[in-house]
């Protein structure tokens, strides 16, 4: 049995129905995970498209001019291999996740039949939705994300440095002052004893 598309205007509306529903279901399923998902639930599809486009929207607001000071693609200027896959995940922002249904995305009415000209003896429906990476793409994605992430934690240094030896004087760096800005406001308390707010990096590995 072989599988047909084919052309018809009623199929165009169709088409178009189950991709507006079908993101009206995501949207659904993601405001159901958010109030506490049924035991029942397999999210694992959902979960993995909505962690792929956060991270590809956190990443590219990161050189997008707002309010805040942003990135610009001159950091790649010594990595042309970065640069590259830098330009490909914005494409794939700017003409898919802030737009609707872009070339990432695909939903075709699709005949059953014996062979092109034979009856058709069933219908199914084809969804695509091509936000998303393979291990390679996630791989090249992660050394993009970090080599940025270092740069920053770089700079977070550099400026609390100096921040530091503004308002602390001499000596002072952004680590010592972090730590004893938890130090200072410590405080015991009834039940878990002494209690301080952790110094940042302290939960997440990053030392700064």
């Amino acid at each position: 049995m072989n599988v047909y598309t084919f052309d018809h205007p009623v199929k165009k509306e169709l088409e178009d129905v189950i991709g507006l529903r079908g993101d009206m279901q995501t949207a659904r399923d993601c405001i159901r995970l958010l109030i506490g998902p049924p035991a029942s639930l397999g999210g694992a599809r959902l979960l993995s498209r909505a962690l792929y486009t956060q991270a590809l929207v956190s990443y590219v607001r990161c050189f997008a001019s707002g309010r805040r000071k942003w990135l610009r693609r001159e950091l790649f200027a010594d990595r042309p291999d970065l640069a590259a896959r830098h330009e490909d995940l914005k494409a794939m922002r700017d003409k898919h996740v802030a737009h609707s249904a872009e070339y990432a995305e695909h939903v075709s009415v699709v005949v059953a039949a014996e062979h092109e000209t034979a009856p058709a003896v069933g219908l199914s429906v084809r969804n695509w939705f091509f936000v998303g990476d393979g291990p390679d793409g996630l791989a090249t994605f992660l050394e993009l994300v970090e080599f940025v992430e270092a740069h920053l934690a770089e700079e977070e240094i550099r400026l609390g440095n100096e921040v530091a030896t503004l308002v602390l004087g001499e000596g002072a760096t952004w680590q010592s002052a972090l730590q004893a800005f938890s130090e200072a406001t410590s405080y015991h308390h009834p039940v878990y004893g002494m209690t301080k707010q952790l110094v940042r990096g302290e939960d997440d590995g990053i030392v700064c």
